[in-house]
C-alpha cells in the first residue's frame, strides 16, 4: 500500500480562522496546506469568484494542481500585497525572470493580471530599448561580471527570453537575444578563471531559442562585416595617406582584439563602436578616413540595432 503524503501547514499562509483550505504539491514531492479567506480571494480573482459561486463543501481541502511554490507566491501577493514590492527589490536581475515566472503563471491562470503587469514592467526596465541605453548598460554589465557578488546585477538573457515569450513582453527580446549571442557557450569552468563570469543559463535554452539565436547571430554578422570590409577599398578613393593604419585597425577588430570578442563570440555592435570611436582609432589615421568612418559606421551600427527585432525572429 502506498504511503500517504504528509501535509504540512504553510508557515505564513495558513490562517487558522480562514474558511478555505488549499492543498498543493511541492517540487520535492511534499504537500503543503494553505488556509485563506474566500471573500478576499474572490474579490481579487475572477476565476476563484466563479468557483465559489458554484458552491460545494466548505469544510473540505481543495486539491490544487499548481506547484506549491507558485501557489504560495500567488497567495502571498494576494494576502500580503507589499510582499511583491519587497520580492522585486530583493531578487537580483540575474534571477528575476526565472524566479518570478511561476508567480506570473499562477496569477495569469487565476485572472489577476495586475500582479503580472507589475512583474512585466519590472523586468522590462532591466533591459535597454534603445542603442543609447544599450551603450550605457553594456559596460556596466561587463564590469559587474568581474566578481560573483556583482554578476548578480546582470540580467540573465535566456530566462528573460522565455519570460518575454510566455508573458508577451516583446520589447526586451532584441537586447536579450543580442546579449545572448555574444556570450560564451563554454559552460565548463576554465582554468585559469575567465576575466568575466558567465551569465547565460544555456541549460534553459530550447530549440526555438537556439534556432532564433543561430539565425540572428549570422544575420548580424552579415550586416556588420560589409561596413568594415568596404572601408579597405574606400581608402584609395578618399585619397588616404596611410591606408595601412586603418587596415591594421580593421584587421585587429575582425580578429577580436581589444576585447571585441571578450566572451568568445564576436560582438559586432562593439566592433563597430570601436571602429567609429576616435578613442580606438589609430593616432596616425588621416582625418578624411577618421571622419568618413565615424559617420558611416555610426549610421550602420544604428541601423543594425533598429533591425534586431527582424534579425532575431
Amino acid at each position: 500500500m502506498a504511503q500517504a503524503q504528509t501535509e504540512t501547514k504553510h508557515t505564513t499562509l495558513y490562517f487558522e480562522d480562514g474558511d478555505l483550505e488549499l492543498s498543493a504539491e511541492a517540487a520535492d514531492g511534499s504537500r503543503y496546506l494553505f488556509r485563506v479567506y474566500r471573500a478576499q480571494l474572490g474579490r481579487v480573482s475572477p476565476v476563484f469568484r466563479d468557483m465559489f459561486a458554484m458552491g460545494g463543501a466548505r469544510n473540505e481541502s481543495v486539491r490544487m494542481y499548481d506547484p506549491a511554490e507558485d501557489l504560495a507566491d500567488f497567495l502571498e501577493s494576494v494576502y500580503m500585497p507589499s510582499s511583491l514590492t519587497r520580492r522585486l527589490k530583493r531578487t537580483t536581475p540575474a534571477r528575476t525572470a526565472l524566479e518570478l515566472a511561476g508567480l506570473c503563471r499562477a496569477a495569469t491562470k487565476y485572472g489577476v493580471e495586475d500582479i503580472v503587469a507589475v512583474v512585466v514592467e519590472h523586468i522590462a526596465d532591466q533591459w535597454p530599448k534603445t542603442l543609447a541605453e544599450w551603450d550605457a548598460s553594456y559596460p556596466v554589465w561587463t564590469s559587474s561580471r568581474a566578481s560573483a557578488e556583482t554578476v548578480e546585477n546582470v540580467p540573465e538573457p535566456v530566462s528573460a527570453i522565455r519570460f518575454a515569450r510566455e508573458f508577451d513582453l516583446p520589447s526586451i527580446l532584441p537586447a536579450a537575444y543580442y546579449f545572448l549571442s555574444v556570450q560564451s557557450t563554454n559552460v565548463d569552468s576554465p582554468s585559469p578563471p575567465p576575466a568575466v563570469l558567465p551569465v547565460a543559463r544555456w541549460d534553459l535554452v530550447d530549440l526555438d531559442i537556439l534556432l532564433c539565436l543561430m539565425r540572428g547571430r549570422d544575420r548580424v554578422r552579415r550586416a556588420a562585416l560589409p561596413a568594415l570590409k568596404a572601408s579597405w577599398y574606400d581608402d584609395y578613393e578618399n585619397g588616404c595617406k596611410d591606408s595601412e593604419a586603418k587596415n591594421a585597425h580593421v584587421a585587429a577588430l575582425l580578429r577580436g582584439d581589444d576585447a571585441a570578442a571578450l566572451h568568445e563570440q564576436y560582438d559586432h555592435l562593439e566592433i563597430l563602436r570601436r571602429f567609429a570611436s576616435k578613442d580606438f582609432q589609430p593616432r596616425n589615421l588621416c582625418s578624411s578616413c577618421r571622419n568618413a568612418d565615424t559617420i558611416a559606421t555610426e549610421a550602420k551600427r544604428a541601423a543594425i540595432w533598429q533591425s534586431l527585432p527582424e534579425l532575431f525572429e
